[in-house]
């Protein structure tokens, strides 16, 4: 039996969040490769200019900003983020507050508009105090620049332990990335599965005390992380659809034919029908579809992306 829809957040069409650092919504796409940045960039701008997407996350430590600027260049009007690899700052803590602000101010000075720290497996067992000092120094580094993590999804397994109810506590980032990745070899994971995964981890949170509701998933600063590959679109669409902000892993190197289908399907469909959750039942509801809120072949069809 599957599992029922996942309740959507009490976001307005097209509103932010009322979080005083609240992000406008949009699909956000991580670019990463292990041949670097700007490798990386070579490869997908034709891709990226496809899929049109509002964030484009550059997963790198923050250098002289030159791909910031290039990608700028390439996508005017584009929302820039950068995710930093944090997983050595965990592994050299004596380090590692300096490390963070460091990166915090090249960030500020390149206009981007949320650090994401990409902490796990280095970061489970770590210090509460380490946490909140790596904190302290981006914020005290870069006042007004908005921080976010991204980690396991299933936060109360005892192997993805750390210290987060420090990092999603009250007073910790403004926004979490939970990686939802139900991808499995050979699997290409449905409306179904994702809706599962999601399901799953708000239990696996709830199991954990002194974390900020509104950074748990379906609060209003989640930020659900999803792959680019091992999904079908409708795999694609259906996390798109669950929250006003979505993000997703990564081009060009994670990224496979059914992804890149439903990534153009997704962001399709939110310029046409908003944001806000919902918004591939009424895109379908709007072409004469069944609104049953699965970007299907008929779906795809209408979108012009289907044989």
């Amino acid at each position: 039996m599957s599992p029922a829809p996942c309740p959507t957040p009490p976001v307005a069409a097209d509103q932010v969040a009322a979080h005083p650092s609240a992000l406008a919504p949009g699909l956000a796409v991580t670019v990463w490769d292990s041949g670097g940045i700007r490798h990386a960039l070579d490869e997908c701008l034709d891709e990226l200019a496809l899929i049109q997407p509002d964030v484009v996350q550059l997963h790198t430590v923050p250098g002289d900003g030159a791909q910031v600027h290039r990608l700028r260049e390439a996508l005017p009007g584009v929302r820039v983020w950068v995710g930093i690899p944090a997983d050595h700052l965990a592994r050299r803590p004596a380090q590692a507050p300096a490390k963070a602000a460091t990166y915090a101010r090249a960030a500020q000075v390149q206009g981007v508009e949320l650090l994401v720290l990409n902490g796990e497996a280095a970061w489970v067992g770590a210090s509460p105090g380490l946490a909140r000092d790596v904190l302290a120094a981006c914020r005290e580094a870069a006042p007004g620049l908005l921080l976010g993590w991204t980690t396991y999804d299933h936060p109360h397994y005892a192997d993805h332990r750390g210290p987060w109810e420090v990092i999603l506590g009250h007073g910790g980032v403004d926004y979490s990335l939970p990686q939802h990745y139900p991808a499995r070899p050979g699997l290409q994971a449905g409306p179904a599965q994702i809706r599962g995964r999601i399901l799953a981890s708000q239990r696996s949170h709830a199991r954990l005390r002194g974390l900020d509701p509104e950074l748990v998933p379906q609060g209003p600063r989640w930020i659900p992380y999803g792959q680019a590959h091992g999904h079908t679109p409708a795999g694609i669409c259906a996390l798109s659809d669950a929250a006003p902000l979505a993000c997703w892993w990564a081009l060009p190197s994670r990224m496979d034919p059914l992804g890149l289908l439903g990534l153009l399907a997704a962001s399709k469909i939110r310029r046409e029908a908003g944001h806000a959750p919902g918004h591939v039942a009424r895109w379908q509801a709007a072409h004469g579809l069944l609104a049953d809120g699965v970007a299907g072949r008929r779906t795809l069809a209408a979108l012009g992306l289907g044989p």
